[in-house]
């Protein structure tokens, strides 16, 4: 499948190395994946969607106009207060983009989106600076509060935007929006697949929509090349798992999540899976882990009855399971060195319970790749913890 593109792709050949940040927590890359697939559910034809290219999330349409985003969750801080480092510093960035000659600013549009619903004076005034002579109104306002205030910490990135070339100042202000509070992003998702997905295959096509995303742009990233996703590409692949969805047997076929009360008496099955997730200070996640658990392992013989997937089948797919999760794990070791085991393990267990991927050719319900990773646990074919095997012995 060709995801990048080929001579007609916007994107660049050689990597700018202007990207202001890295995500600090895995809450930030899942932000930022979950925003790439709302992208591309919303570009238009021959248009790509990039992450951590010249902003956390980019947008270039074949016209040649160019959306940049920088997402924030605002979970821990107000992002967009005035003297915001964030604020700032994002701003700051997008001039070092524009005045590397990476984007045409008169064809560009600069967003901050935040997760949270927050609010800040300075930001919403420019969002709402349409003109130069509002522009330039509200610059002042921010000069002189920076003059009686002097901030510290946002020092080098506001004197950047308040030295910056008056004209391009203007334009970029003028190109600029703020979106806050807009936090049902699956929801949205979901919106653009309900006229097409039955209701109860939404989710499934949400999960396996922002699978694919993260899928292909870890594996680009992998690969060294840039993480830039094709709206074609990916309005293909979900062409084809929407005309599927009616032929998905082993939905027909499926066994019902397993009552409380069976979970209850079948945790004694399960108390090494348990004990992982307790090792990665997870254990309120054990309900949720011993159902997908037990819910993997009755539908596969209920699969493998029917004659809906044969033995060889099921090998495969847990060999390709257990393959990404050895290559999640060096990456998360080498990705994260200072971080704490615990945050580690958090890390590659959410990673792996993100995968996406097909059993036979065809999506099984989300729970069945879960379990299949709890089954791995259960029998300590996989850990979460870097020293499982080790503290698992004690």
């Amino acid at each position: 499948m060709n995801v990048i593109g080929s001579e007609s792709n916007p994107i660049p050949t050689q990597a700018p190395q202007l990207k202001s940040s890295r995500p600090g927590s895995f809450l930030g890359f899942s932000l930022q994946s979950t925003r790439m697939c709302l992208h591309l559910c919303d570009a238009p034809k021959d248009a790509f969607v990039a992450l951590e290219v010249f902003d956390d999330t980019d947008v270039h349409h074949a016209d040649g106009s160019v959306l940049l985003e920088q997402s924030k969750s605002g979970l821990v801080t107000n992002p967009i207060s005035n003297f915001s480092v964030d604020l700032w510093k994002t701003f700051a960035n997008w001039i070092d983009v524009i005045e590397a000659g990476l984007v045409d600013l008169s064809k560009t549009r600069f967003r901050l989106y935040v997760l949270q619903d927050k609010d800040g004076e300075f930001a919403n005034s420019l969002h709402f600076a349409h003109t130069k002579v509002l522009v330039d109104r509200v610059v002042q306002e921010i000069r002189d509060a920076y003059a009686a205030e002097k901030p510290e910490q946002c020092k080098p990135y506001i004197e950047r935007f308040l030295d910056y070339d008056e004209t391009k100042r203007a334009d970029l202000v003028m190109a600029f929006e703020l979106e806050t509070g807009n936090d049902d992003l699956i929801g949205r998702i979901s919106n653009f697949f309900a006229l097409t997905v039955p209701d109860d295959r939404l989710e499934d096509a949400c999960n396996v929509a922002i699978g694919w995303v993260k899928n292909n742009s870890d594996a680009l990233i992998a690969a060294r090349q840039y993480p830039a996703l094709s709206r074609n590409a990916f309005k293909d692949y979900m062409s084809t798992f929407v005309s599927r969805s009616a032929l998905n047997l082993l939905k027909t076929y499926t066994v019902p999540a397993p009552s409380e009360d069976e979970i209850e008496e079948c945790r004694p099955l399960a108390l090494t899976l348990l004990r992982q997730l307790d090792l990665i200070d997870k254990a309120g996640d054990g309900f949720e882990a011993v159902s997908d658990f037990l819910q993997s392992k009755t539908n596969k013989v209920r699969w493998g009855e029917k004659g809906l997937v044969c033995d060889q089948d099921f090998e495969a797919f847990r060999k390709t399971l257990f393959d990404k999760w050895e290559l999640l794990n060096k990456k998360t070791n080498m990705a994260y060195p200072t971080a704490s085991e615990q945050d580690k393990g958090q890390m590659l267990k959410m990673e792996c319970m993100l995968i996406s991927e097909p059993l036979d050719g065809t999506e099984p319900p989300r729970f069945f790749v879960r379990g299949t990773y709890q089954e791995f646990a259960n029998v300590k074919k996989v850990g979460w913890h870097p020293r499982y095997l080790n503290l698992l012995e004690d």
